[in-house]
């Protein structure tokens, strides 16, 4: 431990979500997606960088590290009661709206997240490059400047609250699998899904219509968010089923996912998820990793079979400029 108290390797993904992906005592199973190795970790030292969190501002040094250490402790119950009953039907309201501070922090505070300030950065370079004149140089030098990112990186996550509300105001469903199909986790574990299309503009951000957020906790647990509008049809095609049976079969044969579903958002017990659905999120956390993925099995076929048919998944997402 340093003398200022904060840890050299500090964590952007915390222990205490880590934990629930481990085979036994604190390993956890660890496949890089940039060079296609597996090994085994101690989560202390896995999701986690040397002074990922520590800045230097106006020749002052300071860190996030031990208010971040704050936050977790303090969540760590609520998670652990959501694991320990596999429900979020008893969360409060205060509890939802902690957590929902939480996965805002989460969503915030990863590597991946930095690499975006970088790449904003590096796209305002090129077309400073193409239009300063020469006695601005300086202001060329300070865009695209790692220092520069991190910084601003660091002061998006001081202000992570700024995206809660979207969190806490979406309807809550807790999914289940079973041992034969874990969930996985990334070094950027909070990932969004939209099978809308949206014309003319992307369809995938905290607010859109059709969104849904993913945040496994566990390797049999995740945690979504979604579109109030997803929930809305759901309860649509269930006053289908209930009126109108004879139709209901002309719609679908199976109607077990959307009861499932139904039964989920309305009682906050935990789905068991199709294998389909958990495949699904675990390939999102590939997409949307920088460069790891967790998991408490050393099998990462579908994270194999994904690099082969689009190597440029080895890299984490990146900003197209416009």
């Amino acid at each position: 431990m340093p003398q200022n108290g904060n840890a050299k390797v500090q964590h952007y993904v915390p222990q205490l979500i880590l934990r629930g992906f481990t085979e036994g005592e604190n390993q956890i199973n660890v496949f890089d997606k940039s060079t296609s190795k597996k090994f085994k970790s101690n989560i202390r030292k896995a999701a986690a960088e040397s002074k990922f969190y520590d800045f230097e501002f106006d020749d002052n040094e300071g860190s996030l590290e031990q208010e971040l250490s704050k936050i977790e402790t303090k969540i760590a119950p609520v998670i652990k009661e959501i694991k320990d009953e596999k429900s979020i039907s008893g969360l409060t309201v205060h509890q939802r709206r902690e957590l929902s501070d939480f996965v805002s922090l989460q969503f915030v505070r990863t590597p991946q997240y930095r690499y975006r300030w970088q790449q904003m950065g590096d796209i305002l370079k090129n077309w400073l490059q193409e239009h300063v004149v020469d006695e601005e140089q300086h202001i060329i030098e300070r865009a695209g400047n790692p220092d520069e990112a991190k910084l601003a990186h660091i002061q998006q996550i001081n202000a992570y609250k700024v995206f809660s509300e979207q969190f806490f105001k979406k309807p809550w469903i807790l999914f289940r699998t079973t041992s034969k199909k874990p969930f996985w986790l990334s070094d950027n574990p909070i990932v969004l899904q939209n099978i809308r299309e949206a014309k003319g503009r992307g369809n995938v951000g905290l607010g859109v219509e059709g969104i849904e957020i993913y945040f496994p906790i566990s390797k049999s647990l995740c945690l979504a968010m979604m579109c109030p509008s997803n929930r809305d049809m759901v309860k649509s095609l269930m006053a289908v089923k209930e009126k109108n049976p004879e139709l209901a079969l002309t719609i679908r044969q199976d109607w077990s996912p959307i009861t499932a579903l139904d039964q989920g958002f309305c009682t906050g017990e935990a789905v068991l998820t199709p294998q389909d659905t958990v495949t699904n999120i675990n390939s999102l956390q590939v997409i949307n990793s920088s460069r790891f993925i967790f998991a408490s099995e050393n099998k990462f076929s579908l994270a194999e079979e994904m690099l082969s048919e689009t190597p440029e998944l080895r890299e984490g997402p990146k900003i197209v400029a416009g």
